[in-house]
């Protein structure tokens, strides 16, 4: 119980970490799949790996002390080699002999084997809809890696393995893993129907939600980061001013580029399946693209060109100075973000900002577009079976 409470406390605080940092993979696949985020298929898979974790630390810990460890705690490869220290001890004629049953750790340890890998199989059927035969062969292959984990002292860390390899927690494992799959039909029967979910998902990306917009600024964003960083590495020697057009004309024509030859679409955009097109729909013109370039590159590159120029500023003023460039950089984001919170309370579809209404362009979701042409598909193949 121990080992059990040292990785749940492991788990939780490093669970916190790694969720942020698969967060955003986990949106972009749920974008591409679906054209929308659900929160239960978050709670499920971040839950799924909250499990994950913990199995793994608790297989691991608590670590010894490495100059502690001296002699291999070996393998067994014997099935079964438990029960005949079980029925040696175990006394049925004793008064407390089936609580003496329950607390002792020999008979305990293969029913927790066992029940750690319930959840894996339930997981495997109700949420990945894999197969019996695939959810019998994970099963063993985690519960494989994690004796070998121990077999191997944590990857060659300790000189000698610190935990014993077992065959019997392999066929335990496997065990919990079917009765897992086994038992997952009661968990549907109270739990959400995911084909359900599914719909719900597609009709929903169907719009262009403020928080998928916010997500291709954020992946534009990264890419933005990378440019500044390589120009002003090889640019280092020229004015600072000089540096800051040169970093925004590089990145204006870099993202203006990505839309004319993609169709309006850049890497952010297209991660989260949305592309720009005109008021009507059709394909925007160049210079409805150039504008749009022009004012996302600005809101993008401010603190860029901002904060630099403080450079120039009197050594008395630079404290205030800096201040008021944080303030016009948090102030020129909050009145964007107020803009898309404003722009998804509008109750038509288009849900436009300000800068698409003076450039007549919107945002629309490439999965309602490609939904659009498979409908078009079908009506044109009936008319043509109509007309034979």
């Amino acid at each position: 119980m121990y080992s059990l409470s040292i990785a749940a406390k492991t788990a939780m605080i490093l669970f916190p970490i790694i969720a942020l940092l698969a967060t955003v993979p986990f949106m972009i696949g749920q974008y591409q799949k679906y054209g929308s985020v659900s929160s239960y298929r978050y709670v499920v898979v971040f839950s799924f790996l909250l499990y994950l974790m913990m199995c793994y630390f608790l297989v691991i810990l608590p670590l010894p002390d490495r100059g502690t460890v001296y002699d291999s705690a070996g393998y067994n490869l014997h099935l079964f080699s438990y029960l005949p220290e079980i029925a040696q001890e175990y006394d049925f004629s004793s008064t407390g002999g089936i609580l003496h049953f329950l607390k002792n750790a020999i008979y305990l340890e293969p029913v927790l084997n066992v029940i750690m890998f319930v959840p894996l199989g339930i997981y495997l059927r109700y949420y990945y809809h894999r197969p019996f035969y695939q959810v019998f062969l994970l099963s063993f292959v985690l519960s494989l890696f994690f004796e070998l984990t121990q077999l191997s002292g944590l990857y060659g860390i300790y000189d000698v393995p610190y935990r014993l390899f077992d065959v019997n927690d392999l066929l335990e494992n496997t065990m919990g893993g079917v009765i897992g799959y086994i038992l997952t039909p009661a968990f549907i029967a109270v739990l959400p129907s995911l084909r359900q979910i599914d719909r719900y998902q597609k009709k929903k990306g169907t719009t262009v939600t403020l928080c998928r917009r916010l997500l291709a600024f954020y992946i534009d964003f990264l890419f933005c980061t990378v440019i500044t960083v390589v120009t002003l590495n090889m640019f280092s020697d020229k004015k600072t001013w000089k540096v800051i057009l040169l970093i925004y004309g590089v990145m204006y024509v870099f993202f203006l580029l990505q839309q004319l030859i993609f169709k309006g679409s850049t890497i952010g955009r297209h991660a989260v399946r949305i592309t720009v097109s005109d008021r009507n729909g059709g394909k925007p013109k160049a210079w409805q693209l150039m504008i749009r370039t022009f004012i996302r590159i600005t809101i993008l590159m401010q603190g860029c060109m901002i904060i630099p120029l403080c450079k120039y500023v009197p050594a008395m003023y630079i404290h205030k100075a800096k201040v008021l460039c944080a303030l016009c950089f948090v102030g020129i984001w909050c009145l964007f973000l107020l803009d898309g919170w404003i722009a998804t309370l509008r109750q038509h579809r288009s849900k436009v900002l300000c800068y698409e209404i003076l450039t007549h362009t919107m945002c629309v979701s490439t999965l309602s577009l490609s939904s659009s042409i498979a409908r078009t598909k079908m009506e044109v193949e009936e008319q043509l079976n109509e007309d034979e």
